[in-house]
């Protein structure tokens, strides 16, 4: 097992507590590529944090910052995709990726779909064909059921695993950012709200 290669995506649901105390404020989506014990985290945000717009930053403590994330899914990749994982999640500006962040367009989960999808990870739409330019869904959470749809490349590997932990305590506002049926038909400060991912 210490020679194979695997990808792990991660949802974390507002509210999730984070290492470094408080909680999430609106959910994450992150990765980590290992090789054997080797485990190399990719996330993206905003440097400045909490903010809606602004320079973005690659965070490699992701794995270790969020703890117990809504949502996890490990699956056995090969040599080649692992190390698309590593080159996109290192360098993302070089491989077309817009390190400028923006929470309703350029986010942690175009992110971390950029980085699956330039490794030939790729959601299965409901005619099981793969879209292999898909940038995800706009919340943290409404991504679980894109990341399930991944063809496994090692279909009977033990180390494909899922696993689910409870959903976090939430304050009303996290409920409503979080909440995957929330219209744009809503006062213009409940859209704003929902919109602001990766924190």
């Amino acid at each position: 097992m210490d020679d194979k290669y695997a990808v792990i995506l991660y949802v974390a649901a507002p509210g999730t507590p984070l290492l470094d105390g408080g909680t999430s404020a609106a959910g994450h989506m992150y990765y980590t590529a290992t090789h054997g014990k080797e485990q190399t985290s990719f996330g993206f945000a905003p440097i400045e944090h909490g903010v809606m717009s602004g320079p973005g930053k690659v965070y490699n403590d992701d794995a270790d910052q969020y703890q117990k994330p809504f949502y996890q899914r490990t699956m056995e990749i090969n040599k080649d995709q692992y190390e698309k994982l590593m080159e996109f999640g290192a360098k993302p500006g070089e491989h077309g990726f817009n390190t400028q962040y923006h929470g309703a367009m350029n986010s942690c989960i175009d992110y971390t779909w950029g980085a699956v999808n330039y490794a030939g990870l790729h959601r299965t739409d409901l005619k099981f064909i793969q879209d292999k330019d898909f940038e995800g869904g706009l919340k943290p959470l409404s991504n679980v059921e894109y990341i399930r749809s991944i063809k496994a490349p090692v279909p009977d590997s033990q180390l494909n695993t899922e696993q689910y932990n409870p959903m976090p305590e939430r304050t009303l506002l996290q409920r409503v950012i979080s909440d995957a049926q929330l219209p744009c038909r809503l006062p213009a400060i409940q859209c704003q709200l929902k919109l602001e991912v990766c924190g």
